[in-house]
C-alpha cells in the first residue's frame, strides 16, 4: 500500500465499520507476508523458538516483534495484535480487539510497541484502532 493510502483515511470522519475494515485490510496483509517470509512464525512456539526463528522481545515483556520486509508486527501470547507498516511508521494498526479479545496486558503491549517502533514523538501520531460493532 502507497504511503499516500496510508494518510487519505481520514479516522475522525469514517464509521467504526470503515476503521474496522481500513485495520483489518493492513493488517491482513502483514500477517500474509510474514506467513511467505517466515512460515516459523505461524505455529506455536515457546519464548527460545520464537527468539531462534526471528522475532525480537519486547522490551521486557512476554510479547514479541516479527519483521517483515514492509511491516512490523506484534505478537502477544500467541496472538498477532498489531503492526505498523515501515514505510509510514506515524501510524499502528491495531486489531486486538478484533482478534483476541481486550485484555490489559496485551493493551499495554500495543502502547509499548508503538512507542518503540513508531517514528512520532512519542510514538506514532495515528492509532487506528478496530473495534467490535455490537448491533
Amino acid at each position: 500500500m502507497a504511503r499516500s493510502e496510508y494518510n487519505t483515511f481520514n479516522q475522525f470522519h469514517a464509521s467504526q465499520e470503515a476503521i474496522n475494515d481500513f485495520v483489518e485490510s493492513i493488517f491482513n496483509k502483514a500477517i500474509e507476508q510474514l506467513e511467505r517470509e517466515n512460515p516459523e512464525a505461524m505455529s506455536y512456539m515457546n519464548h527460545k523458538q520464537m527468539i531462534k526463528a526471528g522475532a525480537k522481545r519486547l522490551r521486557s515483556c512476554s510479547a514479541y516483534v516479527w519483521e517483515t520486509s514492509d511491516f512490523y508486527i506484534l505478537q502477544s501470547y500467541n496472538t498477532f495484535i498489531a503492526c505498523i507498516p515501515k514505510e509510514w511508521r506515524k501510524a499502528c494498526f491495531d486489531a486486538l480487539r478484533i482478534e483476541y479479545g481486550y485484555t490489559a496486558t496485551s493493551a499495554q503491549h500495543v502502547s509499548k510497541f508503538e512507542k518503540e517502533y513508531g517514528d512520532g514523538k512519542w510514538g506514532v501520531d495515528f492509532r487506528y484502532t478496530a473495534r467490535p460493532i455490537y448491533r
